[in-house]
Formats: C-alpha cells, structure tokens, sequence
C-alpha cells in the first residue's frame, strides 16, 4: 500500500523529501471499517515492519504523523501503548532530523 500512495504522490510531482508518511495507530472501540469489521491495534512487530517498509519508500522524511496518539471513541490509541511508544524510527531518519536541527528525541 505505501508503494501505491509513494507512486501516487510523485504522480502528482511531489517528491520524496516532501512526502509526510501517515500511518494509524488505534483500534477497537466503537469504530468500525466498512464492512463492519473491527481495527486491531499495530503490535511491535507490526509498527517495526511498517517503518522499515515506509524507510525503502520514503527512506528520509523530515517527519511523519501519527493518527492517533489519544483515544477518541474508547478505542486503543498509541497514549495506551507504552510498547507502541517505545518504537525507535529508522536510524536514517533520525540522522536526517539532526542535520536539519530537529534533535535526536524522536519515537515513533
């Protein structure tokens, strides 16, 4: 799927370095998928396979973005997580943000 929206993106011109990776991180609660279905909160393993995915894509962002860090709909979110907290990003990317000022306090 990130192959997808990263080839969509520079479809539309927009390069790499300027992609803000998104990727959720809540689940269960009242919040159903279309199908009613419900969402499974990422594991460890999962959240680690996501961002070393996302890092053969988009492999140095200046920052990406969690939905959602609180629990909005008494689901699990990321607040919840202390596993999910302690996830390290990619060490490219955490270079990236020195260069450019940002520090090295990073989770993802």
């Amino acid at each position: 799927m990130v192959g997808r929206y990263v080839a969509a993106a520079e479809a539309w011109k927009i390069r790499r370095s300027d992609i803000v990776p998104v990727y959720q991180v809540f689940a269960g609660g009242n919040w159903r998928t279309d199908t009613g279905g419900t969402y499974l909160l990422t594991t460890v393993d999962q959240m680690r396979q996501i961002l070393s995915h996302r890092g053969t894509q988009v492999p140095t962002p200046v920052f990406d973005y969690v939905y959602s860090w609180g629990s909005q709909n008494a689901d699990d979110a990321l607040e919840g997580s202390a596993d999910l907290q302690g996830v390290r990003a990619p060490q490219q990317y955490i270079r990236r943000r020195e260069r450019i000022g940002l520090g090295r306090r990073f989770r993802a």
